[in-house]
This record gives C-alpha cells, sequence and structure tokens, in this order.
C-alpha cells in the first residue's frame, strides 16, 4: 500500500537529504572537509599542468554557510555554478579579485614571487576565461572517486559569471 507524503515529510525528506542522514552539522562539516582534503591533491595537479609554476593547494578552512552567501561579495569576483546527479547547484565555485589576479598574472608570465594587487574593476572576457579554466578543473579534481566516490559534477563546469550576472543567478535556500 503506498501513501501520499505531506509537505512537511517531503520538506524534511530534503532537508535530511541536503544536511547528511541524521542532519547533524558536525558531520556535514566532516564530510566537505573530507571532499575538499580528498580533491587538494587533484586541484594542485590540475592547475599545475595549466600553469607554467607548480601549484600547492591547502585546505585552510572548511565552513557551513547558505547558497545565497555564495553570490555575496565583490561585484568583481567570478562564480560557477555546477550541476551534480542530485542538485542543479550541487556545487558552487568562486574566486575573489585577488586571486583571479595571481592566476592570470602567473599564467601570462609574471613574476609567482612578486605581490599582485587585487582586480578593482569589472572582470575582463580573459579572466573570466582563464577562471572558466579553472573552474573546470576543480569540477574534475572533485569528481575524481577515493574511498568515499566523487561528487559527480555534470563536465564541462558553466562559464564562469560576474557582477550583475552573479546577482541576478537564483539559488535553492538551503545550506552550503
Amino acid at each position: 500500500m503506498s501513501t501520499t507524503a505531506s509537505p512537511a515529510e517531503s520538506r524534511d525528506l530534503i532537508i535530511e537529504r541536503l544536511l547528511g542522514d541524521t542532519g547533524e552539522p558536525a558531520k556535514v562539516h566532516s564530510a566537505a572537509r573530507r571532499l575538499a582534503e580528498r580533491s587538494a591533491p587533484a586541484i594542485a595537479r590540475f592547475l599545475t599542468e595549466m600553469l607554467p609554476e607548480q601549484v600547492f593547494v591547502e585546505v585552510a578552512e572548511v565552513k557551513l554557510g547558505r547558497m545565497a552567501d555564495a553570490k555575496a561579495g565583490k561585484a568583481n569576483q567570478a562564480m560557477a555554478v555546477a550541476m551534480t546527479p542530485t542538485s542543479p547547484d550541487g556545487l558552487v565555485m568562486t574566486l575573489d579579485p585577488q586571486a583571479i589576479a595571481i592566476l592570470v598574472n602567473v599564467l601570462f608570465g609574471g613574476d609567482p614571487s612578486r605581490e599582485v594587487a587585487p582586480i578593482d574593476r569589472d572582470l575582463s572576457s580573459i579572466e573570466l576565461g582563464v577562471v572558466t579554466m579553472v573552474f573546470q578543473d576543480i569540477g574534475r579534481a572533485v569528481n575524481a572517486q577515493g574511498p568515499d566516490g566523487g561528487l559527480g559534477v555534470k563536465l564541462p563546469v558553466a562559464e564562469a559569471i560576474t557582477g550583475t550576472e552573479m546577482k541576478k543567478h537564483v539559488f535553492r535556500d538551503g545550506p552550503s
């Protein structure tokens, strides 16, 4: 016999799937940290293939937030949203103006040991192209299979967006 779930039961199921089996933030945080740590070496390897210098990637911080927070920031940051089998926004990636400036500088032959000023204007199409390449590599890295499995990001990842386009992007209201 089948029964129709009430709206509250459906909501609870969705929240449980977003937060993990028990909905405990500590478990969600732990899973996110494991994914980041497992992906870091692959991200470094892919970036080193793209850039003329060796890249080291270290997981400094993992924190829980809200999906809407991903686009709250500077107008000259970049963002890409990638689909996974379970979510249209399963992976949201952002890069701030300082990171973009460093990547562009190194990619085009700048001295990696010199300080680079953050970009304080709208991003150019070349800068967005560089960011899109980085986001592709991050998508590939989080798909790498390990003991916990990959994220299943649909490749290629969407092109990076910035400014007004980024502010217009609609996210589900949920944890990130």
